[in-house]
């Protein structure tokens, strides 16, 4: 833990103007931080996210990201504070040669009036009230592989485990006709909810691709805010407690998140899809060392939610931007046997690389 910035503080030597200051001036505020880790399955083309279970009010037994409140006397910042509140929460910590969060970077800060409902808790009567709490929050790569999930006793959450995101976002995922079709069928019940709106129903077509609009991968939040403001989702009404009015629990597509956390994962999923193009790292840290080329296309696939010609992906990191090379070694056959895969590994020096021009991925647009 790091020292408290308070602890070798001298205040009788305090100038003037610190004496006269007086905190409780101004509007309370809450300081809080929030990871959404991101690991890929790739033999299962699945993209996990680790999230916790909220073990008590508000949202007692909804899923949530890692997080909690920075501590401002012994975190040197929200990174560190997000870093402790993920170790405390996950068991993820740390330890030599293996890092908690393979990549970290800051995503956004959240400070919507009402997003957590502790802004409104406390007794009046007895002179206490909440604080309004804003979130800073951050998205990070992680690798799954033998990380055992172990909460610490008295946190915030029940329980920690790997979920699917698209279990979250479901139309979000592109690869089958399922996610195809919820696309389709909300943006009509959108395009229904719009009405005459013609710039309503522009957004609408841009950002769920109808009406000869192209679908576009990064447009997440875009998608998941209009959805709300039509009423489709379970967060769009909650009452000030977080509770759901009786009778309108949204559209039931997805699964609901607590506090605003839903859209932070838009957010996240977004910014990850946007960067695997132009920032090897993003696709580079949720793999294992060493994949076959297969097993690369599957996570692009997953990380994009949309088919992916595979041959001129390989070519594309293989030879156009050279982003990955053979190790020499195959990999097991398994018990069918037949002609093993050879392994590869990303060139050496891939993670600090910007690719300029950036990736453009191969759609496979018969799938699609």
């Amino acid at each position: 833990m790091t020292e408290p910035i308070t602890e070798n503080l001298d205040f009788s030597s305090a100038p003037e103007w610190a004496r006269r200051y007086r905190a409780g001036d101004f509007p309370p505020y809450a300081y809080a931080v929030d990871l959404v880790g991101f690991a890929v399955t790739p033999a299962e083309g699945r993209l996990e996210a680790l999230v916790t279970v909220r073990a008590r009010d508000p949202y007692a037994g909804y899923d949530a990201w890692p997080g909690g409140f920075v501590d401002w006397a012994t975190d040197a910042d929200s990174e560190a504070a997000a870093l402790r509140e993920f170790g405390e929460e996950t068991g993820q910590r740390t330890l030599p040669g293996r890092p908690a969060v393979e990549y970290m970077e800051k995503l956004n800060v959240y400070d919507a009036n009402g997003r957590d409902p502790r802004q409104f808790a406390g007794s009046p009567e007895g002179g206490s009230h909440g604080v309004r709490v804003v979130s800073s929050g951050f998205i990070g790569l992680l690798r799954k592989a033998g990380r055992v999930l172990r909460p610490d006793q008295g946190e915030d959450a029940a329980e920690a485990r790997w979920a699917g995101v698209y279990d979250y976002l479901p139309w979000e995922d592109r690869r089958g006709e399922a996610g195809r079709a919820l696309g389709a069928r909300i943006a009509h019940a959108l395009r229904e909810w719009a009405g005459r709106d013609r710039a309503r129903r522009t957004r609408i077509d841009f950002a769920f691709g109808t009406d000869g609009a192209e679908w576009n991968e990064e447009r997440v939040a875009e998608r998941l805010a209009q959805m709300a403001e039509a009423g489709l989702v379970e967060e769009a009404h909650r009452d000030l407690w977080g509770r759901v009015e009786e009778g309108r629990a949204g559209g039931g597509f997805g699964r609901a998140m607590g506090f605003d956390h839903r859209r932070i994962l838009a957010d996240a999923l977004a910014r990850l899809r946007g960067k695997i193009k132009y920032v090897p790292r993003f696709l580079m840290h949720p793999m294992e060392p060493e994949f076959t080329l297969a097993e690369l296309h599957q996570a692009a696939e997953a990380i994009s939610g949309r088919p992916v010609d595979y041959k001129n992906f390989r070519r594309l990191v293989t030879r156009y931007h050279r982003l990955v090379e053979p190790t020499g070694v195959h990999a097991d056959p398994g018990p069918r046997g037949g002609r093993a895969p050879e392994l590869y590994r990303f060139v050496a020096g891939t993670e600090h690389q910007r690719l300029d021009p950036s990736m453009q991925i191969p759609w496979s647009r018969a799938a699609e």
